[in-house]
């Protein structure tokens, strides 16, 4: 959607010349000769077509000033971002394998070009294998469905409408020779709808109640806790679920375990110790013994059935997005100072590079090494991956997460490439070596604010290049200036790549650094790596402002209420309608400066209703954007059971019991709150039930010919003949019908 921007230059030459020839006999009566032959006509003609070249350039707005626009209403272009994928490791031994955070996988693109991805957070790869996947929505049948999950299909592992007691079994089965020692075991979940954008605005969420918005009337949710990336994980507003593991035929025992799903409802890990007493055994349909796992809902309600596309054993998330890395050479004869580094080490890191003469054409690149020193206050603050010392024959080698840009000219405005790769986020940290001193420069979105003496820099479009003052708004890099950055980069849309393309351990010297050793197993990416991307484009920027500008942060109407609600992070509401001066306690009387909002969540169901903290999450959303003076009620439906009794003729050779069953079927798909009602939407909140409706119904049902009698029943009350009433906040439901079908007259 192209932001609509209006059209300025509307104005043709000719027009210019015509309205200005007809203003003459208003301003200039005396003037009579308006041929084109006279100077007076020739001067209008020629302002006629510097105003033409005004108008085109004022409607001509660059991708700068519009930049610039976006900023003002609090929109920037979205940064460069990696591709994410989850991989699942396997080792061939019979111990546990460490990889640690940070470690590098690769995987070819459809070019052949070799893409790195790193490990988000450290796994330890136990010799096990995921065997069987059960779900008992009972709490009696068990059913494998481990089979769908292996063609990528979407899984209910607790129901369709999951209960307290509904339960997922994972049997885990151990490679020959290996025991459980107390290791670590991590399950990756990757389920139907855990979008990173969902964690990233519960996180949000949470920490705006932290910093003291106003609570709900309902209370405090229980997800209110602050969650940062490496705090506690986030909770479901609802839901609680219990890990165990079987330690003997029919006996089970509870886990601690860390669980970055939120209830099975986001992408990320399981963790937990497998304790060395951990005892197979059989279960269900799967005739193996097999070390289970159980996960079971022990209280609270979804909102929605969770649903997994894949889950993993050994299973770790990496993302796309790698340091950029260079190698210096060190002079034979460099001085080397302090400690050197082990390797994969953070240190302060002060260096000097040779010096060129300035009739050199090369001048302006980085020469060799000729003094580091390690762990001095004055030098940047680098990785280390690899430092060969000089041995005063031999060039000794400095690998470092950073790298060395072309020099300073001293010039003002200049600019200089970054190389091919995205920068990541706000991963750039620019240095620059004037002489015998370090200085370290802050990134600006522009020069507006900066002086002079400020060494700010700016990260120009596409994140491939930087730009410096002009001595007057911003500093200059001084003549010969080494320029050093370190960085993290991504190939940004170029790094989706598909499954399986993920399959190797980089040989790095970073690997090589956090491994003991030669790596022991196998990786695999069942799923493909997909949210990469490059920088927004301002079109598109420009379009997510127009969007913002549509949704006000406050609730002025009752649909921003209604948009609001069914937008409140980490739910899932299938419905909602908000009515104003009504109280659901009193619905039969005006409630002035009481909203109600109604809300129904995504389950499958006749009467679904939302839980205690689907309500709570909801008006905390509601409460953000309340106006001052109204009070918001967040309720769920209040249901009437409708019943129908009729008596109907059907048509010639129609068998009166199929078509019974025809017309209870067409009664249940009317009257139901989710899919039910006139449009086939759900049945709109507070509307009557009409028996003329109902007839209708009735009479297109296939071999219907005619109803003779009809009466209608709500809640088992007494029957009516006309219209069912049905409060603001209700709903109706169906329930047992009586229909009494006649054999068609010959």
């Amino acid at each position: 959607m192209a932001l609509p921007l209006p059209n300025l230059d509307d104005r043709r030459w000719l027009d210019l010349v015509d309205e200005g020839r007809a203003l003459i006999p208003l301003y200039a009566r005396e003037w009579t000769d308006h041929n084109l032959h006279d100077p007076g006509i020739t001067f209008m003609e020629l302002f006629a077509w510097v105003t033409e070249s005004a108008i085109y350039r004022v409607n001509r707005i660059p991708n700068e000033h519009l930049r610039r626009f976006l900023a003002l209403v609090g929109v920037e272009p979205l940064a460069p971002r990696g591709s994410t994928a989850a991989v699942r490791l396997s080792t061939k031994g019979t111990s546990p394998v460490e990889l640690p955070r940070g470690a590098e996988l690769e995987g070819t693109d459809p070019h052949g070009a070799v893409v790195r991805f790193r490990t988000i957070t450290g796994v330890s790869v136990v010799p096990a294998t995921l065997h069987a996947l059960q779900v008992s929505a009972s709490g009696r049948d068990l059913t494998n469905l481990k089979d769908l999950l292996l063609r990528r299909e979407s899984v209910a592992v607790l129901g369709d409408d999951p209960r307290p007691g509904a339960a997922l079994y994972i049997g885990v089965a151990l490679d020959s020779g290996a025991a459980w020692t107390g290791q670590q075991l991590s399950l990756y979940v990757k389920v139907e709808d855990g979008v990173a954008e969902d964690r990233a605005r519960l996180v949000h969420e949470t920490e705006e109640r932290r910093r003291g918005c106003r609570a709900p009337r309902l209370g405090c949710p229980a997800d209110s806790t602050p969650t940062k990336a490496d705090g506690e994980p986030l909770r479901h507003h609802s839901a609680v679920l219990v890990w165990e593991m079987c330690v003997a035929p029919g006996r089970w025992r509870a886990l601690e375990v860390r669980d970055e799903t939120r209830a099975l409802t986001l992408d990320g890990r399981v963790v937990f110790r497998a304790p060395s007493d951990w005892q197979p055994c059989g279960l269900g349909r799967v005739d193996s013994n097999l070390y289970y796992l159980r996960c079971r809902l022990a209280a609270g309600a979804f909102d929605a059935a969770p649903r997994l596309r894949s889950l993993l054993l050994n299973g770790v998330e990496v993302e796309q997005v790698v340091p950029v890395v260079s190698e210096w050479i060190v002079r034979a004869d460099a001085t080397v100072s302090g400690s050197p580094p082990g390797a994969d080490t953070v240190v302060h890191l002060d260096v000097r590079f040779e010096r060129k003469r300035p009739d050199e054409k090369d001048f302006d690149k980085s020469g060799r090494v000729t003094r580091v020193s390690f762990g001095m206050d004055d030098g940047p603050e680098l990785r280390v991956r690899e430092f060969q010392v000089p041995d005063g024959t031999k060039d000794g080698l400095l690998r470092v997460e950073a790298k060395t840009l072309t020099r300073g000219s001293g010039a003002p405005d200049q600019k200089l490439d970054l190389g091919e790769d995205l920068v990541s986020g706000d991963s750039l940290r620019l240095f620059t070596l004037e002489g015998e001193e370090w200085r370290r420069w802050e990134r600006r979105p522009h020069f507006d604010a900066s002086g002079p003496a400020d060494a700010h820099f700016v990260l120009e479009v596409g994140q491939r290049r930087v730009r410096f003052g002009d001595g007057e708004q911003g500093r200059v890099v001084p003549d010969r200036a080494h320029v050093v950055v370190a960085s993290d980069v991504t190939r940004g849309e170029r790094g989706n790549l598909g499954p399986g393309k993920i399959n190797r351990l980089a040989d790095c010297p970073r690997n090589r650094a956090l491994l003991a050793g030669p790596p022991t197993f196998e990786i695999e990416a069942p799923s493909p790596a997909v949210g990469g991307a490059d920088e927004e484009a301002m079109d598109d920027a420009a379009s997510r402002a127009f969007r913002l500008a549509e949704n006000t942060p406050r609730a002025v109407t009752l649909a921003d209420l209604e948009s609001r609600a069914k937008d409140t992070p980490g739910t899932h509401v299938a419905r909602v309608k908000a009515w104003a001066n009504v109280h659901p306690a009193f619905p039969c009387f005006a409630a002035p400066g009481v909203v109600a909002v109604v809300i129904l969540p995504k389950l499958p169901i006749d009467r679904p209703l939302p839980s205690r903290g689907l309500l709570r999450a909801v008006a905390a959303h509601l409460e953000k954007g309340r106006i001052v003076g109204t009070r918001i009620e967040v309720v769920g439906p209040t249901y009437v059971e409708v019943s129908v009794r009729a008596r109907v003729r059907a048509r010639e050779g129609i068998s009166p019991a199929a078509l019974s069953r025809r017309l209870r079927d067409a009664l249940d798909r009317f009257l139901h709150p989710l899919t039910g009602g006139p449009n086939g939407e759900g049945w709109p909140f507070g509307r009557d039930v009409y028996r003329s409706e109902v007839l209708e119904l009735l009479d297109r049902v296939e071999g219907a010919d005619h109803v003779l009698f009809l009466e209608m029943v709500a809640d088992g009350g007494a029957p009516s003949c006309g219209n069912l009433c049905v409060s603001p906040i209700g709903l109706v439901v169906s329930g047992k019908h009586s229909i009494e079908v006649l054999r068609g007259e010959a």
